[in-house]
């Protein structure tokens, strides 16, 4: 099975610590098994992060020795390639415009899924807060935007297969157009020059969010940011991958040692 590639490896530095704390403190081993797994989980996934972290930092721009993120750099400072050699009129280089969001996408509210009528399957149900779970049915197609309508406001999420929006959420039903990662920048963009504002309101009203003006660039750009990009979102997918692999193997320990089958 994948989820147990490491799995002895893990043991092996799950004891060791046990055996430590064991020798060196007046606790029984009922008392701190489940601190000690959640700590050797943690920093298994901490090493994981920071193995890529210096890549990841490498392809940012950045703007008086301060990293940028990447979207802003380009979409909003209006520092994207070849800049330097742009005409542009009021502000605007030409061959941008400046619409609306609701001229560029269109967010629409999700779907009521109670977890009582949810069947097993692989389609993720995406919520305010991400992917809170799995069912059957899907209710829209890949690629998916997601942000939350209420409840975890301000995040953004990509979705790279066919899911399933909750009704805490909205998502892009039409791209008009429009590339999936600039997109995905865009809203976390806007809603990021909002989310202080919104902080004592309940919701995000998608109608406010459509009146919006925004900076639209052409295709072309829209290409080569998602070019650039892409590998990123690529590797953090591996992350969440290889932590969610990390949770099963915590989750096949847990009863083992709870139910004696594994000595402590």
């Amino acid at each position: 099975m994948p989820q147990l590639e490491h799995i002895e490896a893990i043991e092996k530095r799950l004891w060791s610590a046990a055996d430590t704390l064991r020798a060196n403190s007046n606790y029984a081993s009922n008392e701190y098994f489940l601190p000690v797994m959640g700590l050797v989980f943690l920093r298994h996934a901490y090493g994981r992060y920071l193995g890529v972290k210096g890549d990841i930092e490498a392809n940012l721009p950045k703007r008086g020795g301060k990293t940028q993120a990447l979207s802003k750099e380009w979409f909003v400072h209006l520092r994207f390639p070849g800049h330097e050699h742009a005409k542009t009129k009021a502000g605007v280089p030409l061959g941008w415009t400046r619409p609306s969001l609701g001229e560029v996408i269109n967010l629409k509210r999700g779907y009521d899924l109670p977890t009582g009528t949810r069947k097993p399957g692989t389609v993720p149900v995406v919520s305010s807060s991400g992917i809170t779970g799995f069912h059957d049915t899907a209710k829209a197609k890949a690629p998916g935007v997601v942000t939350g309508r209420y409840g975890t406001l301000g995040e953004v999420y990509l979705i790279q297969e066919d899911f399933w929006p909750l009704n805490t959420a909205l998502y892009v039903q039409d791209f008009k157009g429009n590339d999936r990662y600039f997109t995905f920048h865009l809203l976390a963009d806007v809603l990021r020059g909002t989310s202080s504002e919104k902080a004592a309101v309940p919701g995000v009203n998608r109608n406010d969010l459509h009146r919006m003006e925004i900076m639209h660039p052409p295709g072309h750009l829209q290409r080569l940011f998602a070019e650039t990009v892409s590998p990123l979102h690529k590797q953090v997918t591996i992350l969440e991958d290889q932590l969610s692999k990390l949770s099963e193997a915590r989750d096949l320990l847990l009863p083992r040692l709870m139910n004696g089958e594994i000595a402590v």
